[in-house]
């Protein structure tokens, strides 16, 4: 691969280099590389343009990779790719679409991708979107996307387009079985005069099925979007779709929601909110080191901050997935804006990935506490909180300035570990702060720099369920005025 190719995997794929796993990379129009394993075989169509991923039933914690790159100016293809994904599986698959059009023609890629998930199985599923190049010719990516859940499956598809395609027509179609869940999460940004169109029809036909379609997205400029999602509900079943969009400049944003219950037992809801972006969202962007235009572009992957906060839970079950060690810095270095004591800053973050150590942690560190012992084991990364010790709460003399004397440096790790957790949220990790444990005996196993003290360990990683709210106290309770 060539420099732009490179630049290409790494923004749809997160890849600086070729995957140690199962992979199918496809470069204007050619197979780059392909890569079968034990458990996951790519199968190449001998029919049509396109591959077969067959991933063995019982198949865990494996992953695989099908970008593609295209840097020939006026080329266009239609690819058909088909997963057939066994029972029980726990699996992530990353796809994506980059194309550098350096030239004066239309470059389009459009995809068909076919999903046949076995009963039990779970499914992430990662595409984006990206476009480059400095030529007059528009860069076109039109995906269609059919689901078939079987019974007491779940699939998660996150579906991320930033900067750079001048057009896309995007269909989903999705039909869900016994008790299967299907999460579509859309973050998509337009601008110049661009235009987007995204289509989800998902059928829920199993009893006890269920979806909910989240779009968030930017529309600036001249550029248009346009939000359809139509949810038949043919059986007792939930549905919810939400589009939440900011307009700016002369961009159009249309929301057409169409939910239909053909049963009694059917819950569908919709949500829609379209308005201008607001002062105070770009002043929390360019407090992370943005200018304004990058604040606006960086709203289509944000939440909220009200919305991040009402919608954060603990989470104590976890997929096997790891967290990229790019997703962690973007999480520390939001949590490094936590407010401190004169700005000492004295949270430290040691991020353990290590099984073996994990497990020392929990079977040697946890005080007894059996539940904790599970949650540490079972997550992806345990984050031991540190906290710098004889700063917090000190004039430069040594002397104390708070009653709380050296106690503060604990309120401080506090809300350092507060606003990691919801920058993780925001990420997309789940996390809950574990407060059980023997601080010394964490500190021996992970070699604690000198001169700092444990304040929590932090158990991250993707999600495995889907918590309830508990109930919040009311105001009246918390608040008074004197």
């Amino acid at each position: 691969m060539d420099e732009i190719q490179k630049t290409l995997l790494m923004q749809v794929a997160g890849l600086h280099e070729v995957p140690a796993g199962a992979y199918n990379i496809r470069a204007n129009g050619e197979a780059a590389g392909r890569q079968s394993t034990e458990h996951i075989e790519i199968v190449p169509k001998e029919d049509k343009p396109g591959i077969d991923i067959f991933i063995k039933p019982g198949t865990k914690k494996e992953s695989v990779h099908i970008p593609v790159l295209m840097t020939q100016t006026g080329l266009k293809e239609l690819v058909y790719n088909d997963f057939h994904i066994g029972e029980d599986c726990d699996v992530t698959i990353v796809a994506g679409c980059g194309i550098h059009n350096g030239g004066d023609k239309t470059s389009e890629h459009s995809g068909i991708h076919s999903f046949f998930v076995g009963k039990n199985a779970k499914v992430r599923y990662v595409e984006k979107h990206y476009g480059s190049g400095e030529g007059t010719g528009e860069r076109v990516m039109n995906p269609e996307t059919i689901v078939n859940l079987d019974e007491d499956s779940y699939m998660e598809m996150d579906t991320v387009q930033i900067r750079g395609v001048d057009s896309t027509d995007r269909v989903t179609r999705a039909k869900l079985g016994k008790g299967a869940q299907l999460v579509i999460k859309e973050k998509l940004m337009t601008h110049g005069k661009q235009k987007a169109t995204t289509n989800f029809y998902v059928d829920l036909d199993g009893e006890d099925s269920s979806t909910n379609v989240i779009s968030r997205s930017v529309a600036k400029d001249f550029s248009e979007q346009t939000f359809y999602s139509h949810i038949n509900g043919n059986n007792k079943c939930a549905g919810h779709s939400e589009c939440d969009a900011i307009i700016m400049d002369n961009a159009i944003v249309r929301a057409i929601p169409e939910i239909t219950a053909n049963s009694l037992d059917a819950s569908l809801i919709h949500e829609a909110a379209i308005g201008k972006i607001a002062g105070e969202q770009l002043i929390k962007l360019m407090t992370l080191g943005l200018t304004e235009a990058e604040a606006e572009e960086r709203e289509v992957v944000l939440m909220e901050t009200i919305k991040c906060i009402e919608t954060r839970r603990s989470i104590r079950k976890f997929k096997a997935e790891q967290v990229p060690h790019e997703v962690m810095q973007e999480i520390v270095a939001a949590a490094s804006y936590a407010p401190s004591w004169k700005n000492t800053q004295v949270t430290r973050y040691v991020v353990v990935e290590n099984a073996e150590i994990k497990a020392k942690i929990a079977e040697e560190a946890t005080l007894g506490f059996e539940h904790n012992n599970g949650i540490i084991k079972g997550c992806a990364a345990l984050v031991v909180v540190n906290m710098v010790h004889g700063r917090s709460g000190f004039e430069r003399d040594g002397s104390y300035t708070t009653s709380k004397e050296d106690r503060w440096e604990v309120f401080d790790a506090g809300l350092a570990t507060q606003t990691f957790c919801l920058a993780a949220h925001e990420k997309g990790v789940g996390a809950v702060i574990l407060g059980i444990f023997d601080e010394a005996k964490v500190a021996e196993i992970i070699g604690i720099d000198e001169g700092q003290k444990v304040a929590a360990l932090v158990a991250v990683g993707y999600a495995d369920e889907e918590p309830a709210a508990p109930k919040r106290k009311s105001v009246e309770e918390l608040l008074k005025f004197v």
